[in-house]
């Protein structure tokens, strides 16, 4: 936990000034950005924070809320024991039928092998273009958020984040709270050999593609909107020779890219310091 850039925060401001400030975790595993608006809502305003960092992964944020509800408003998905299933709503243009019926055949097995096997789970992320191609796994191509040409999901997916964000910021401003968005990239962004393998794989042509799209659109929307913003992927590009900054697992940052971002957030922070402690949601 010490090494993950919301904790590194309070380390850099206890070694720089000797103060101690409190940065809360507020995430939620897979939560899309209306999700982490209505949990701010609700309850991140109660911890009365001084400043609201909102991590935005460019892999998925711009999509996931639109795709939790259908053309009529409903929602996608359904509660079942407690976790979040898609229901006969949910975009089946994502995958194909068949893939859909055996994707739910195997749910149970699928999830019990993620929770009690080490094996499964590192196996699952070698060969997750072969599950994909097998329908086994939920990984489609392209990357629609770099796509030159949006496609009318991509479209309608951003207008809809656009209007969460602008609710967020509205929140925060209306309380006094600093609100600043984090642009989170892949690593397929910051590591050029990975882009490769990945058009190489499903046979994609990369003049469709802009790998800096996703963040024009975010540096675009902020300063519009005059919303306080850092895009770390420049400097993650700048250190991506010294090593990889992704797990091949799952593509989580390590702690080298984990280090990379605290640093890049905490010089913005300390641009215009507030004092007080910071709620940090960050997927």
């Amino acid at each position: 936990l010490r090494e993950t850039f919301f904790k590194q925060l309070e380390d850099r401001e206890r070694e720089h000034s000797g103060r101690e400030i409190e940065v809360i975790n507020a995430a939620v595993p897979a939560y899309s950005t209306v999700q982490e608006y209505l949990y701010l809502r609700r309850d991140g305003m109660k911890l009365d924070p001084d400043v609201v960092v909102l991590g935005f992964y460019v892999g998925n944020d711009f999509q996931d809320s639109y795709e939790l509800f259908d053309s009529t408003g409903l929602p996608t998905v359904d509660v079942v024991d407690g976790e979040l299933r898609a229901n006969d709503r949910f975009p089946a243009a994502r995958y194909e039928q068949q893939e859909r019926v055996l994707r739910t055949a195997t749910l149970s097995l699928r999830s019990f092998l993620a929770s009690n096997s080490a094996l499964y789970v590192f196996l699952r992320e070698r060969f997750g273009e072969v599950l994909w191609k097998a329908g086994l796994r939920n990984n489609p191509p392209p990357p629609d958020f770099c796509a030159r040409v949006p496609s009318p999901a991509m479209r309608a997916g951003w207008a809809m984040t656009r209007s969460v964000l602008d609710s967020m910021a509205a929140l925060c401003s209306a309380q006094n709270v600093r609100f600043l968005i984090v642009v989170l990239p892949t690593q397929y962004q910051v590591h050029p050999d990975l882009w490769t393998h990945h058009f190489t794989t499903f046979g994609l042509d990369p003049a469709d593609y802009d790998l800096d799209r996703p963040q024009r659109l975010m540096r675009e929307y902020c300063e519009e909107k005059g919303i306080d913003h850092v895009d770390v992927l420049p400097v993650m590009r700048a250190h991506a020779a010294s090593g990889h900054l992704f797990y091949p697992i799952a593509s989580y940052m390590t702690p080298a890219g984990h280090r990379l971002v605290a640093e890049a957030v905490y010089a913005h922070l300390r641009a215009a310091p507030r004092a007080g402690k910071a709620l940090v949601e960050y997927r």
